[in-house]
Parts: C-alpha cells; structure tokens; sequence
C-alpha cells in the first residue's frame, strides 16, 4: 500500500534517471555486473546538431564495470547500455512497469531517456522501482484501501533484480563520484538511487530495503531552479532519515539475493593495474576476466544531416572538422569520402 499528503504530488511530473530498468535490460541479455564499459567522452547527433554527453562530474574515469557504471550513476555508460539492448525494448518494459507519462514515440526522446529528458510523476517512479525490491515482480501501488485493479506480472527475473539491487546498495560501487563517505552508505542494507536534472530543477531519491520501497522528490512546483540542489545533498538526506526510523521498528534484514547467482573472484583488466573483488554471476555468464564491451563500428561524427557553415572570421585553412568513428582498434580499412 502507498500514499502521501503532498499536495498533488502524484501528478508533478518530474525528469529522472532510468539506469537501473537500462542495466537490468542489459543484464537480461547477457552482460554481468563484470561487463566493461568504455567511459570516454561522446558526442551524438542530435537533430541537426552535435551534443557532447557529460557524467555530472565532468570526469571520464576509462574502462568501468557495470558495477561502477550504475553504482556511480555515470552518464555515457547508461547510454552505450541502452544502445545495446535498444530504446524499444526499455519502452516497452516501462510500460509494463506502470510508466505511461512517456507517451510520445521513442524516437522523440533519443538515447537521453536513460539520462532523464522524459518525464514521469514520483508515484510512477516508486511503482516501477517496487519491482525491483519484489525480486521483478510488478504490483500497481494502491491508496489506502483502494482495490488492486491489475493483477501481478513478472517485470524481471529474481536473478536480474537481485543484481541491481545489490549494486544499489554497494558502497564500493559508488566511490567514484560519490567518494568513500557518501550519505547513501548505510550500516543495514538499502538499495539507493539519486537523481538531479542538469538545471537543478528537480533532485530526487528512490531506496528500498527488504520491506520499503521509499521516494523523495524536492525542487519547486513553479519549475524554477532550485540553489544547485542535487538528489545526493537533499532528498537523500530525507530517505536516511526515513529508513533510520525504521529500523528502529523491526529487525533488519538482508536484500534478496537469488541462490541461482554464484560468486566468483574477478580481475577486470583496466589500467593503471587490475581491480580485483568478489562478484556475483549466473552461472552461464561467469567470465574468465571482465568482458569488454565492443559494439559493432558506426560513424560517431559527423552525424546524419549534421549542417555547419565556415566562420568567416577564421582562414579557410585554419578550419577543420574531426571524422570519428566510436572505436579506435580497427581490424579493417576505413575510407572517408567527401
């Protein structure tokens, strides 16, 4: 059962981040929590132009794993892992999850939906993460004692959920961009995700542990930019606060953790030496060392129908424009014509 008091706040729809539905997708279709991910500067053609993508620090810390990648929430990994599992397959597994306040085609929102250019009412944003703190099962929240008017599905897998969760709640994972004393580290076990829109209109934070799932969203109804407010130094603040008051209810309890995963010591081959620790793995995708994630090439810029236009103030010889393809390890010849 859910509910709140907050003025209408079930129907202020706010932008967010979507990464932990991204790498559940990609985990269904093969990748491991060990999966490397390049994390190095994008840029993509956007309509008629070029946007150059940035993790919110600014930073671009290399090969990553998908541990590091979701833990850290970095931005460029989220987007190569929805590329991978493909922007109508996230849609259509939204929609199963109660997320219908995306109603345009995929095509309108781009790559960005994993970032948060969409957006979607906390109430959905709770319903859809109350999936994956019931081992993938999808329950419509309901109001006091309104009756459930859909029955239960299966969203992901117990295995899927229980990795997420356990990369949500790994204090080691987020280090990167969190540093080694964050306030979403906590002494009992929650699964946390924090969010900031990139004009700091809208900070957020959704945590769940073996028997809450909780939501906070702080910013100005009137849509205005709040003082550089982000989800880490808000509404995380809020959900401790919360979940340290329930703890104090009842016993404590581990998140849920599929018996069908096995652990395994591994070493991802990154520079300046390898990173070493205990994963979790279905037994199928238990890897030797970390697998690197290689896509097929396509060309990064420019990109369709991009339009520039020679500055007049710059020598004609003085101008130049970069031909990038998204991989640097060529195993065939690569001719550009003009």
């Amino acid at each position: 059962r859910f509910g709140f008091k907050s003025r209408g706040l079930g129907d202020v729809y706010k932008r967010q981040t979507l990464k932990p539905f991204v790498y559940a997708l990609a985990l269904e279709k093969g990748w491991s929590a060990a999966t490397l991910i390049d994390d190095s500067p994008l840029s993509q053609g956007v309509g008629n132009g070029l946007h150059a993508y940035q993790n919110y620090s600014r930073e671009h810390y290399g090969l990553v794993s998908v541990r590091e990648a979701l833990g850290n929430s970095l931005n460029i990994p989220a987007l190569k892992a929805l590329q991978f599992v493909g922007q109508d397959k996230l849609f259509a597994r939204l929609q199963e999850l109660g997320i219908t306040s995306l109603d345009r085609h995929p095509n309108q929102y781009g790559d960005g939906i994993a970032l948060g250019n969409g957006e979607v009412s906390l109430y959905e944003l709770v319903q859809a993460y109350s999936a994956l703190a019931r081992q993938g099962t999808f329950t419509p929240l309901i109001f006091g004692s309104q009756i459930p008017h859909a029955a239960k599905r299966r969203a992901f897998t117990p295995e899927t959920t229980s990795l997420i969760s356990d990369i949500l709640s790994d204090p080691n994972a987020r280090t990167l961009e969190f540093g080694t004393a964050s306030i979403l580290n906590r002494a009992q076990q929650t699964a946390i995700k924090t969010g900031t829109s990139s004009d700091h209109m809208d900070t957020w934070a959704v945590g769940y542990n073996h028997r809450y799932v909780l939501g906070v969203w702080m910013g100005n109804l009137d849509r205005t930019a709040t003082n550089e407010l982000t989800g880490a130094s808000g509404p995380a603040f809020i959900l401790r606060n919360v979940f340290a008051h329930l703890d104090n209810t009842e016993t404590p309890k581990p998140l849920y953790l599929s018996p069908n995963l096995v652990r395994q010591w591994v070493c991802l081959p990154v520079e300046p030496s390898e990173r070493c620790r205990d994963e979790w793995f279905l037994a199928q995708h238990r890897p030797r060392t970390g697998d690197i994630v290689k896509p097929d090439y396509f060309v990064r810029s420019p990109s369709p129908g991009l339009k520039m236009a020679r500055d007049p103030r710059i020598p004609d010889e003085a101008e130049w424009f970069r031909f990038e393809l998204n991989r640097n390890d060529f195993d065939r010849v690569i001719s550009w014509f003009t």
